[in-house]
């Protein structure tokens, strides 16, 4: 009798199993799906574990298990792959909790494996010039020079340059990177999930929208931000329009300071040139410099969509075209004694 139960238990799990063979043989769409879903559940998995190293500050431990799941990756899929991003982000997790230098060097075979995998990823390449820092300058240095390369104006890579002139005392290596920065506007940060305004943090969009809102509401942008001198910038409405201020729209990089001198209205009947200290203004998240009469100034200091919001006491009437009078400063992040850069 028992064995009989038992015959027909293994006859029903190999018929289940046949059938489900035959399922995912036949069914793209399933096949995927249970795919997906296994994975999704292995890099929860993953990420816990690795949390849990982390958390007592094991980073050797925690660098086992990385390199574990980079092999992992590669049997699943060769090159870029969803598996590869979600390695990526667990190796980002890792990276953001270390703080001294043995930590780094403990994770110095993980970023390497990732830079074989994807030459290109701009934060790896920081970590692994931090991680060799202290024992090989000059390939720490030329990783850090890739990662300027990949995006010139994102700031880590020379905040790492500048960390590593500092420990070395080399003046003109910090000084060569800071006048680099000063000027680099090429390139950004683009979040992995949802974009920016302008699908990645940069210095060279940004856009008008005209105050009050109407139903038809148009965003007027202009691509040609220039750094370190007061530009005029023109926006022209698609017809006349009745306006009692502006919002400008920026996805900037951290650690730039705008300055705004006069906004210049454009009238069937005449030029309005308005000091901007006749604006009101506020921000989503900026910050607001109240001591000179002459400009205004904002602060950026993050990666977020930021909205600058002026109000005029009057409306005006039919408005053509407008010219914003702005200049656009990276602010430092060394003192003078190590980087001139005034």
């Amino acid at each position: 009798m028992i064995n009989k139960i038992t015959k027909y238990i293994l006859i029903t799990f190999f018929l289940l199993f046949l059938f489900i063979l035959i399922s995912l043989t036949f069914n793209a769409d399933l096949r995927r799906s249970t795919f997906y879903k296994a994975t999704a559940i292995f890099n929860f998995y993953q990420i816990q574990s690795i949390t849990k190293h982390v958390q007592v500050r094991d980073f050797s431990s925690a660098s086992d298990r990385l390199l574990k799941y980079i092999e992992f990756s590669k049997k699943i899929s060769e090159g870029k792959s969803s598996i590869l991003s979600s390695v990526y982000e667990a190796v980002e997790f890792v990276a953001s909790k270390a703080t001294t230098q043995k930590e780094f060097n403990l994770l110095e075979n993980v970023f390497s494996e990732l830079i074989t995998l994807d030459p290109n990823l701009y934060n790896v390449r920081i970590w692994l010039a931090r991680a060799i820092s202290d024992t090989d300058y000059e390939n720490a240095i030329m990783h850090l020079e890739k990662a300027i390369e990949i995006s010139p104006a994102s700031e880590k890579a020379y905040r790492e340059i500048i960390r590593i002139s500092q420990n070395n005392n080399d003046k003109n290596l910090a000084q060569k990177f800071c006048d680099k920065y000063k000027k680099a506007q090429l390139g950004g940060n683009r979040k992995l999930h949802v974009g920016n305004y302008f699908g990645s943090s940069n210095i060279r969009k940004m856009a008008v929208e005209f105050f009050p809102e109407t139903k038809g509401q148009s965003f007027y942008s202009h691509a040609g931000i220039k750094l370190n001198s007061f530009e005029n910038y023109e926006f022209v409405p698609t017809a006349p329009i009745d306006i009692s201020g502006i919002n400008i729209y920026f996805s900037l990089l951290p650690g730039i300071r705008v300055y705004i001198k006069e906004i210049s209205v454009y009238t069937p009947k005449n030029i309005l040139k308005i000091p901007i200290k006749n604006f009101t203004a506020t921000s989503r998240s900026a910050y607001i410099e109240n001591n000179s009469d002459e400009n205004l100034s904002f602060l950026l200091v993050n990666t977020e969509d930021e909205v600058l919001r002026l109000r005029y006491n009057n409306i005006l009437k039919s408005v053509e075209k407008m010219i914003i009078k702005m200049n656009f400063i990276r602010m430092d992040f060394v003192n003078n004694l190590l980087c001139e850069t005034n």
